[in-house]
């Protein structure tokens, strides 16, 4: 890492950007750990919790471990030099080795990696509600995650995933929308269009056709007990039609 102190500072090395701004550094080990940082921005780490002070995730998305006895342990960030593949105990069951690196500041991490930052609004679909939460991101390294409310579009796509990943019985058949749906499904197989096809596969391709009032509802925090599906089905049905002349 001396080598990479001097590269910096003599301008030979990696090609580096500019931080945002300059993070508090209060101690040589945390100002090389800077440095170190800056040519390798893919080599932040920061300790993994709950799991040990050896283990660390890297914003590369490797995790990797400390030696066991190394002086590193329980700093929450480190500006990893060297790491490598290794199994056992040296790698605190990671895979990986850390084998060189200095001790980092969150500001410090942030700023050296700021390309890598993200926020995002993360909607899902769980238990028959939509939730959502804000996730601040160095890479693969999460910084917070707090509950938000979803916007109305973030709610829908969620549905829309949930649905196609698991199927419209995340919402539940009704009796009455399950005896529509029986009877449409044979009209279609003995006779063709225009009844509709209300297999699984064909309702979801089509979603917004039938079902975009209950997808509205949903993302905006209705409950899925509240929803029966034999009303949106009946919008599929091919009458008023008009009489032939």
């Amino acid at each position: 890492m001396e080598a990479i102190a001097r590269q910096e500072r003599s301008g030979v090395g990696p090609s580096l950007t500019a931080p945002p701004s300059m993070p508090s550094l209060a101690s040589p080990a945390e100002a090389l750990g800077f440095v170190v940082a800056l040519a390798f921005p893919d080599r932040v780490a920061r300790r993994v919790p709950g799991t040990g002070p050896e283990r660390y995730l890297l914003t590369s998305g490797t995790r990797a471990g400390l030696p066991a006895g190394s002086p590193l342990a329980g700093h929450d960030w480190l500006a990893v030099a060297e790491v490598s593949r290794a199994d056992g105990r040296d790698a605190a069951g990671t895979g990986a080795v850390i084998r060189s690196a200095a001790p980092l500041a969150a500001d410090a991490a942030e700023a050296a990696a700021s390309h890598l930052l993200s926020d995002t609004v993360e909607a899902e679909f769980t238990r028959g509600r939509v939730t959502a939460r804000r996730e601040r991101r160095l890479g693969a390294i999460l910084l917070s995650s707090t509950p938000v409310r979803p916007t109305i579009d973030d709610g829908r796509a969620a549905v829309a995933r949930a649905l196609a990943k698991e199927g419209l019985g995340t919402i539940g058949w009704s009796t009455e929308a399950d005896t529509l749906r029986r009877r449409l499904a044979l009209l279609h197989r003995e006779l063709g269009d225009p009844w509709p096809d209300v297999s699984e596969p064909a309702l979801l391709a089509r979603l917004e056709k039938w079902l975009a009032p209950e997808l509205e509802a949903l993302a905006g925090g209705a409950a899925t007990n509240g929803i029966d599906l034999a009303e949106p089905l009946r919008r599929l049905l091919p009458w008023p039609r008009r009489p032939a002349r």
